[in-house]
């Protein structure tokens, strides 16, 4: 068989009519986890059973990964993680499933949702797929499998259902008019279909009825025009860690640890425009209920790990910064008053004055800036933010401390474990080498830990640095105008630009397009998807990033490319915005995406 998505050639067996007929639709919804977990927990209590915890390379699969293994390792649930950084890795994965006859269960962490699994993977008896993943639209044939569990949210599912509904009422419409119809037929026509009908059934073997095969596939198609439904082009649903700290809380295992653990997701989908602020804030206002269960506001000693519910400036690592960097390299006060040209960086000196900042005391450590300072500056902020145009200058957010350690904002944790997880602590990583992957991943992975201090500050300077290369590159950008408007969306071929091999990693390269939407939009013009093709030379390959802050229609093109015309993908990721496409194929794909959305607006 073929995944039509992505053009991904799997052998697979073919389904009986009895197996078609099991078919089902298939969510977990919150009230659910728990029993899904205890029949988990008892396939390994007697029958002996594994799992086996797939996770995608992103700082919210990271969290949702941790907090399974938290709860794993209460119950002495034995499992194996491994990291998939794309399609083509959970191919390779799919060994595992027929050869260990001790795995009965696969969590699917942040991958799978958007793709048909039955095409990926040889589902064999008695093996469960449970699918916790964020990126939107819900793939409909997952949602028919048996062996298949998606998690999803009761508002997720709520929406879906009124969508579906509306559906079924426009098509009980529209069926009321085809029998008017069809009322007109002869008998002659009707002895016509009855024989078509016995003749179907016949050819195909199939001891359904057609009404009831006709059906089935309304029903699949009814589903299908809700995931294409305008009102659910939407691109992520809640973080992962977010469901399963759900879970945790259900089994009443619920800690300090998984509480942040899920905090660091729900910031890491904040941080990287997954979520808009209306809906973060909700959530936030939910965690805010759960920190005073697990931390003593009034405790004079120093606990292991406390949280703190707290305000974050929109500065880029500024406790482990100064004040001038931090503001500097931020997207929010970079776009606003472009400091990449020198009239920008005037601009700021001038903000700074405002607020009572000398560019000396702008200069020193901020931890090391006084109560008194750090207070006038909050004052004079609230004073001048809005003439600036720095709406939203403050967020609610969270503050970790461990012990008399220095604090860390969930901001913080998510810098860090991303440059750890996209960079490393070595000066040559080469992510093409697996092993050098799998090191990046398990220093992200342990960064986490309670006490790992070492690996924090390796990543702290490593997300300092990156940030520095993202907006010396932006800036390179955006002073030569290499951004070109073709019809419908702008585009940029990036060939030698600055720090050019750093962004041949996806998730330099989303952070580098996240900074360039800001300045497009607080520049105000026009709202246009925005596509960046970055040249790695070695491998003879683009690494392609779309971007398209109104709906997912754009990104979507991106999957249907290689089917339509002859273009050579050679990576698919989970993040449908990305690809990674033949050198010789860029010119033709780019032509595509031109076409396509230009048959879309006519």
């Amino acid at each position: 068989g073929i995944n039509a998505e992505y053009g991904i050639v799997k052998k697979k067996k073919s389904k009986t009519a009895k197996q078609q007929s099991q078919n089902k639709m298939v969510v977990i919804l919150k009230h659910q986890f728990k029993e899904i977990y205890n029949n988990i927990k008892n396939n390994a209590k007697y029958l002996g059973r594994s799992v086996l915890i797939l996770v995608a390379p992103d700082c919210d699969s990271i969290c949702a990964c941790r907090i399974l293994a938290e709860l794993f390792k209460i119950d002495l649930i034995p499992f194996n993680i491994n990291l998939v950084g794309g399609y083509e890795d959970l191919l390779k994965v799919n060994d595992d499933f027929t050869q260990n006859s001790q795995l009965s269960s696969v969590f699917l962490i942040n991958c799978g949702a958007v793709a048909d699994l039955s095409q990926l993977f040889e589902l064999k008896e008695g093996l469960s797929i449970y699918v916790v993943d964020s990126h939107r639209p819900l793939h409909t044939t997952n949602l028919e499998q048996r062996q298949i569990y998606t998690f999803i949210s009761d508002e997720e599912f709520t929406f879906l259902q009124n969508q579906q509904n509306e559906t079924t009422d426009s098509n009980r419409d529209s069926d009321l008019q085809n029998e008017s119809s069809e009322s007109t037929f002869s008998n002659s026509n009707e002895n016509t279909q009855n024989s078509s009908r016995r003749r179907k059934v016949d050819i195909n073997n199939n001891y359904q009825s057609v009404d009831s095969s006709s059906s089935q596939n309304s029903n699949t198609k009814n589903i299908n025009r809700i995931q294409s439904n305008k009102k659910l082009e939407i691109c992520y649903a809640a973080p992962s860690s977010s469901l399963l700290y759900c879970l945790a809380n259900q089994l009443s295992r619920e800690s300090n640890k998984i509480l942040w653990f899920a905090i660091i997701g729900l910031t890491d989908q904040w941080i990287h425009g997954k979520m808009n602020l209306e809906k973060y804030a909700q959530e936030v206002d939910f965690y805010k209920t759960q920190v005073p269960r697990f931390n003593d506001s009034n405790s004079t000693e120093p606990a292991d790990l406390t949280i703190v519910i707290s305000d974050e400036y929109r500065f880029m690592m500024l406790r482990h910064w100064n004040l001038y960097e931090s503001m500097l390299h931020s997207a929010y006060i970079a776009s606003r008053f472009s400091t990449w040209k020198l009239s920008g960086k005037k601009r700021l000196n001038e903000f700074l004055a405002k607020i009572g900042v000398s560019l000396r005391q702008s200069q020193e450590s901020f931890s090391a800036m006084g109560y008194e300072t750090k207070l006038q500056l909050h004052r004079k902020l609230l004073e001048w933010c809005i003439k600036y145009n720095l709406k939203d200058v403050w967020y609610p957010s969270f503050v970790k401390q461990e012990g008399y350690s220095r604090s860390e904002s969930a901001a913080d944790t998510v810098y860090y474990v991303s440059a750890l997880l996209e960079y490393g602590v070595s000066d040559a990583i080469d992510l093409k080498d697996k092993t050098k992957w799998d090191a990046n991943f398990w220093d992200a992975y342990d960064s986490l830990e309670i006490g790992k201090s070492e690996l924090r500050d390796k990543g702290i300077i490593r997300s300092k640095q990156l940030q520095k290369a993202i907006v010396e590159s932006a800036s390179w950008i955006l002073e030569k105008k290499i951004l070109i408007r073709l019809g419908s969306f702008r585009y940029a071929f990036l060939r030698d630009i600055p720090n050019l091999q750093l962004f041949t990693k996806p998730l330099i390269l989303i952070k580098l397009i996240q900074f360039l939407d800001e300045v497009i939009k607080e520049s105000g013009k026009s709202s246009k998807p925005l596509l960046l093709c970055v040249l790695n030379e070695h491998e003879g390959t683009f690494l392609i990033i779309g971007s398209d802050k109104r709906n997912s229609k754009f990104t979507e093109l991106f999957k249907q490319a290689p089917l339509l015309v002859n273009i050579r993908v050679l990576k698919h990721f989970f993040d449908s915005s990305i690809v990674e496409v033949a050198k010789d194929d860029v010119a033709k794909f780019i032509e595509f995406l031109h076409t396509k959305l230009n048959q879309q607006i006519k």
